[in-house]
C-alpha cells in the first residue's frame, strides 16, 4: 500500500545559524512560503525542518520504503551542489526538540538517524527526490510526527557570499514538500 503525506504548514520552516561554526540555531521563520537550505553571506548555514503528521498510518504497518521530495523554487549565488556538497536530510527521533514545533534546537538536536537520505543533485521538473535508507523506516513515528532537517553535507564554504536554494515549504500554495510511504499490513 502507498501513502503520501504533505509537510505540515504550522510546523516545518528554516532556521539560520547564531554565528558561523557555533553549530547552534539562532533566527527561524515557520510562516515563509520557501524553506532556506545552504550558507548566507556571513557563512551561516541554512537548515529546514520538514514535519509530516504521519499518524495515518496503520499501527501495525511495516514500512517498506520512503521517499521524500521537495520542490525548488530559485537557487540564490553559487548552486550549493557544488560549493556545499550533498543534500541531505537527517530523521528525527521521531521529532527533533522534543515537541513538533519549528524551535531553534532543532537546528542542532541529536538526529534519530543522521543522513538518512541523500538527494540527487538533479531535480527532475525541480523536483529533488530521495528515498530513504533502511535503517531510518523505524524512525517513521506511527502514531504521530515525523520530522526531517534538510541540510548540505558542507556547513559552509568560507566564501562570503549567500550559496543556497530555496524549496516550497509546507506554506506554500503549491509544491508543498511530500512523504510518500510505502508499507504493508502483516
Amino acid at each position: 500500500m502507498t501513502a503520501q503525506f504533505t509537510s505540515a504548514p504550522a510546523l516545518d520552516g528554516w532556521i539560520l545559524e547564531s554565528g558561523e561554526k557555533t553549530n547552534l540555531g539562532g533566527m527561524l521563520n515557520p510562516a515563509a512560503k520557501t524553506l532556506a537550505i545552504g550558507d548566507d553571506a556571513y557563512n551561516r548555514q541554512y537548515r529546514s525542518i520538514l514535519s509530516f503528521d504521519t499518524r495515518g498510518l496503520p499501527d501495525n504497518a511495516v514500512i517498506v520504503s520512503a521517499t521524500l521530495k521537495i520542490k525548488k523554487v530559485k537557487t540564490i549565488g553559487a548552486s550549493p551542489f557544488t560549493t556545499l556538497g550533498k543534500l541531505v536530510a537527517d530523521v528525527g527521533k521521531p521529532l527533533f526538540g522534543g515537541n513538533a514545533n519549528l524551535q531553534n534546537i532543532d537546528f542542532q538536536a541529536q538526529a534519530g538517524n543522521a543522513r538518512s537520505a541523500t538527494f540527487s543533485s538533479a531535480p527532475a521538473n525541480n523536483w529533488y527526490s530521495a528515498a530513504l535508507i533502511q535503517a531510518s523506516l523505524g524512525k517513521i513515528n506511527l502514531k504521530g510526527h515525523t520530522q526531517f532537517r534538510l541540510r548540505f553535507s558542507r556547513d559552509d564554504n568560507n566564501n562570503f557570499a549567500d550559496n543556497r536554494i530555496n524549496v516550497a515549504s509546507g506554506n506554500a500554495a503549491n509544491n508543498r514538500p511530500v512523504l510518500v510511504i510505502e508499507y504493508y499490513i502483516p
